[in-house]
């Protein structure tokens, strides 16, 4: 699950992954790239449920606005490749 951190990488902060439950690595690594993958996620696909809606007006006006695989989908394919388990 954690291959991803393990493997060397010369461009990418140390991650010291021994205690997953210290908060150097859940707020600064885990939550950070959750919360940018989801954004990601959202952006790309619009995917529901997501936070970006809190009220039923919210999620139409949402969903008049179309995803951007459909409307862009060379733009789609290089934001998916952003959404990654590194930093």
């Amino acid at each position: 699950m954690h291959k991803g951190l393990l493997d060397p990488d010369p461009n990418r902060i140390p991650i010291d992954i021994k205690d997953p439950t210290i908060d150097t690595f859940w707020n600064g690594m885990w939550q950070r790239t959750s919360q940018r993958n989801t954004k990601l996620f959202d952006e790309i696909f619009k995917s529901i449920p997501t936070d970006e809606v809190q009220t039923f007006v919210g999620l139409k006006k949402y969903l008049e606005e179309p995803a951007l695989y459909k409307t862009n989908v060379p733009l789609a394919f290089k934001e998916i490749e952003r959404i990654q388990v590194r930093q």
